[in-house]
């Protein structure tokens, strides 16, 4: 049984290289301890596990905490069939958020005991041919030319809603249609940006229909990355886990992502529509 943090990017790392933790240690039945087994991201990974334990969000805590101490460490040794797959039961945060060598990805490989050249496994592909299609028909995509933008994110803070108001902006100049993507209470961008609340599922088949996928660093972000999408990422000075989640380092199955960091090398939005017609991306 495995058990992590329940945010996206944390069960996409975890799900992603579970199915090579299994085969190699000839494991028949692999269950995850979860607090959400409704989240889309288990969808994706059907392969990668067998079955779900619903627990408490507290009592998964309460299990990461433990894992994390000097007991929890002899229990570990004892019950290798329950087995914490977070990064920070075998390592302290200070040598993750200090360190612009370490990736997050690598330490869950660690975790696994499998080759730090391990790809990432395939997804499984969740279709919405009928969704698409009506996005279509409104003319709110088209097929390749349109950029999807996630300008929210949990983690990253401080890059302020403008720059993705000017990244839109500059897109449209060249011919690309743009989308927001928006939940709940988020605020749509305006300038003709259509908003588009939609359920995780639905993401990578989005993100293969309009091609390109432009937001801040996020577990959205995670998914996107295992669609066809050409992918530009931004982070912010603020955020102490810049380089260990470095999103083209997380997941090298997609050649097609770049990263800013705003403030540093970002400063101007139309460095991003530069960016994607020197590439050769629109």
């Amino acid at each position: 049984m495995l058990f992590t943090f329940e945010s996206i990017g944390d069960q996409c790392v975890e799900l992603a290289y579970a199915q090579e933790y299994k085969k190699r240690n000839k494991i028949r039945h692999l269950a995850i301890v979860t607090s959400n087994p409704e989240s889309a991201v288990f969808k994706y990974f059907k392969e990668s596990y067998d079955s779900l334990i619903p627990v408490s969000k507290r009592n998964i805590n309460i299990l990461l905490k433990f894992y994390k101490s000097d007991l929890g460490q002899i229990f570990r040794k004892s019950h290798p069939e329950l087995m914490c797959a977070f990064y920070t039961a075998y390592t302290r945060s200070d040598l993750i958020l200090y360190n612009p060598y370490v990736r997050l990805c690598d330490i869950e490989k660690m975790i696994f005991r499998i080759p730090k050249d391990t790809s990432p496994c395939k997804i499984t592909p969740i279709p919405c041919d009928g969704w698409i299609k009506g996005l279509k028909d409104k003319g709110m995509i088209e097929t390749g030319k349109t950029v999807l933008l996630n300008p929210y994110a949990n983690s990253v803070t401080g890059v302020p809603l403008s720059l993705f108001k000017g990244i839109a902006k500059e897109c449209m100049k060249i011919g690309l249609k743009v989308i927001a993507s928006v939940h709940n209470d988020q605020s749509a961008l305006g300038g003709g940006i259509t908003a588009i609340d939609f359920p995780l599922d639905r993401t990578v088949a989005l993100a293969n229909e309009c091609g390109i996928v432009i937001g801040l660093r996020s577990g959205f972000m995670d998914l996107c990355a295992f669609s066809k999408a050409k992918i530009i990422v931004v982070d912010h000075p603020s955020y102490q886990l810049a380089d260990a989640c470095n999103l083209k380092d997380w997941w090298p199955q997609n050649p097609f992502i770049k990263s800013y960091i705003y403030g540093r090398n970002l400063v101007d939005p139309a460095q991003i529509s530069n960016y994607l017609l020197k590439e050769g991306w629109v």
